[in-house]
């Protein structure tokens, strides 16, 4: 099902008042607004369903709406009327006793409050988040909480605490089988190697997660990853090679279909390891 037909589906149900069917179409249609960077529709639709949320008498579905808008609009940049929505989220998750939803928003409460300066705050939200991870042994929860801490560190120019909980954080997601996650912390201490100046690890990881990414079917984090070999290459004054990897990486872009192909190169351009001769990568940048 198209975006088109989910945000008409969800017209429908809107219409006829059915709360619960507007928030489980607005999952689905979520997810691939989410793949489209599409914020600004994620957030207006989010809203219009949330007005009707309460009939649906679901707390956590409610919950979880909140969530999702808290994250479209920190992406937009408006941080204030996130913060509503994640710490309505939060409430409700807590007074439910869902460790779940509550590490889910305090990971992303974490991660939107550093770039903005926050850091008491994220460390406090990735602190608590980290003692509910590790109570039930959950270890994909655990690996999410530490690279969001990771994300921090970075914020605060400390590269080498950030690769510490990234290897840890690695260790949890490879004992919790979850590929895309591995593959995106492989891809993170690499980047981390690159701040730090250690480009045969960053190389190595790099390498390590373009060929996930490639067996994942990732088509943009396969062409990043790529992009992120070629600066660690052209760290060790490997300059053609370094060409090549780019090129590469540029080329898996070429054979994505047409407006995804688009998309993705736009967001390429904002990476931190988009190849780039003539400036350092940004240690500070979200990865």
């Amino acid at each position: 099902m198209t975006v088109p037909n989910l945000l008409a589906a969800i017209n429908l149900a809107y219409e006829r008042g059915d709360a619960l069917l507007c928030i489980r179409l607005y999952a689905a249609a979520d997810w691939y607004l989410r793949i489209e960077r599409r914020w600004h529709d994620a957030t207006t639709v989010g809203e219009a369903v949330l007005m009707n949320a309460s009939d649906a008498q679901d707390e956590t579905a409610t919950a979880w709406l909140r969530l999702r808008i808290g994250i479209a609009l920190a992406e937009m940049g408006r941080l204030e009327s996130s913060e509503t929505h994640l710490v309505a989220a939060l409430d409700t998750y807590r007074r439910l006793g869902d460790h779940a939803g509550q590490m889910a928003v305090l990971g992303n409460f974490a991660a939107y409050a550093a770039p903005a300066g926050r850091h008491d705050v994220a460390f406090a939200m990735v602190a608590e988040a980290l003692s509910i991870a590790r109570l039930p042994g959950d270890s994909i929860a655990a690996a999410k909480v530490l690279n969001s801490r990771a994300i921090t560190h970075h914020q605060l120019h400390r590269p080498a605490q950030a690769l510490k909980d990234l290897q840890e954080s690695l260790r949890y997601a490879r004992s919790g089988h979850n590929g895309q996650l591995v593959a995106t912390l492989v891809r993170n201490l690499g980047f981390t190697y690159l701040v730090l100046e250690d480009h045969l690890n960053a190389e190595a990881r790099l390498r390590e997660a373009t060929v996930m990414f490639q067996e994942l079917g990732d088509t943009f984090r396969h062409a990043e990853s790529l992009h992120g070999t070629a600066r660690a290459l052209y760290g060790q004054g490997r300059l053609a090679e370094a060409r090549h990897s780019a090129a590469r990486g540029d080329a898996v872009l070429d054979n994505a279909p047409g407006e995804l192909a688009e998309h993705q190169r736009r967001r390429l351009e904002s990476s931190p390891l988009r190849y780039d001769e003539s400036t350092a990568i940004d240690g500070t940048a979200r990865a």
